[in-house]
């Protein structure tokens, strides 16, 4: 579970036997961040033709380049605290891995 306030944002992850609850803080990552992410994954859902008022310019960066932009920041302030709170290499979950 990720939180998000404007005091900071953290994850708090269940272990699968629910004995453990391991807190991990997202330094990097902020309430504005999410928000902004949250703004720009809607928008782009709505340009690629997913939501009710689409529209797509063709002098636009296309949704597939934005969504990957998208992908990469939260890979960078979310996943990549998370993974090295559980000690998993970084190194080894390559930035264009497409595996979330």
């Amino acid at each position: 579970m990720v939180s998000t306030s404007v005091f900071g944002c953290d994850t708090l992850v269940l272990s699968g036997n629910l004995v453990g609850i391991r807190h991990i803080p997202l330094d990097d990552f902020t309430l504005a961040k999410a928000e902004d992410l949250y703004q720009s994954t809607h928008g782009v859902l709505e340009q690629s033709g997913r939501g009710p008022n689409s529209i797509y310019l063709d002098d636009e960066p296309s949704p597939d380049k934005i969504f990957q932009k998208i992908l990469s920041q939260l890979r960078k302030e979310a996943v990549k605290p998370i993974l090295e709170g559980f000690e998993v290499h970084v190194s080894s979950f390559p930035a264009h891995s497409h595996s979330f």
